[in-house]
């Protein structure tokens, strides 16, 4: 087994240390030598703490989503003296001409790794990466599993506004003020790295209690793409596919939308006009209508089957 630790960018929050790991049953790993509140994770504790990895969804605290054999689960990940509280995501490409064909490209673990790795240098908040593994598998398949830190007591953004849309959360005026305007944050500061997120849904965001106000994390790194330079609508898609997956909120107002897009214009250096209004409203219909349509097909396909 050997390691080889690289340090990239400068000794702000973008110092990101991490180190290429060979482990036990054929995977290799890309770790984080830092966990998200500065503690140092040597790559020896790595070694160890990952030596079983095959075995983490039999350890898995909850299994957060299943289908077939990719998952995504809860689990406590023992590193030296520390037991750290992680999600771990499982996938397997197939062994096919598609899968084949992917496997020349980084895998997804390594693809979701390095993202995350983008997108706290850009400032965006997410879910802290720890280690991305992957293997190679006897029939061509290509199996990686994604690990980051998990946040206590985060919920889904679409599972909060329901919980305050039914009265089971107390959501107070600042509160709103401060969500609407980390949400625009989030937008504005992907929008400043050249990036945008192509299925930014409520689902797609997790929602912490913080001592200054609900925090707002990214997650599912899978729809994050580069934004091409004369793709300006891309601006645009992520607020309105969020708002098209809230507009069913009576809790949320308005004022609360306004805030939020006040915000993003804000951090990202821009004027807010009715023309941009208009554009994020009309975006945000299309994509509700689209979302009707496609759930009216399934739910037809579903009925025809025998």
């Amino acid at each position: 087994m050997s390691s080889h630790a690289t340090t990239s960018g400068s000794q702000r929050v973008s110092a990101l240390p991490t180190a290429r790991l060979r482990l036990p049953e054929g995977w290799t790993a890309q770790v984080m030598l830092r966990d998200a509140q500065g503690n140092v994770i040597d790559a020896h504790a790595w070694r160890v703490g990952l030596a079983g990895a095959s075995d983490l969804f039999a350890r898995a605290d909850r299994v957060l989503k299943q289908d077939g054999d990719r998952w995504v689960i809860a689990v406590d990940l023992a590193l030296a003296e520390r037991r750290l509280q992680v999600v771990a995501k499982h996938h397997v490409y197939p062994g096919d001409l598609a899968g084949i064909v992917r496997s020349l490209l980084p895998g997804r673990a390594m693809r979701n790794f390095q993202t995350a790795c983008t997108l706290i240098r850009a400032g965006v908040p997410v879910t802290w990466p720890l280690a991305a593994l992957e293997r190679a598998g006897p029939h061509g398949q290509r199996e990686s599993l994604f690990i980051t830190e998990r946040i206590a007591g985060a919920v889904d953004l679409h599972a909060w506004v329901q919980q305050w849309t039914a009265g089971q959360r107390d959501v107070t005026p600042a509160a709103r003020r401060t969500l609407a305007r980390r949400l625009g944050e989030t937008f504005a500061r992907l929008d400043r790295a050249g990036l945008w997120h192509r299925d930014a849904k409520a689902g797609n965001f997790l929602v912490a209690e913080g001592t200054d106000g609900p925090a707002v994390y990214l997650v599912d790194l899978d729809g994050v793409r580069s934004r091409p330079p004369w793709a300006t609508h891309a601006t645009h898609r992520g607020p309105a596919k969020l708002a098209a997956t809230l507009i069913w909120a009576g809790s949320i107002t308005t004022t609360d939308a306004w805030r939020a897009v006040h915000a993003s214009a804000r951090a990202g250096n821009r004027n807010v006009d009715k023309a941009m209004v208009r554009s994020l409203y009309h975006h945000a219909v299309a994509e509700r209508l689209a979302t009707f349509i496609m759930a009216a097909r399934a739910a037809t396909g579903d009925k025809e089957r025998p």
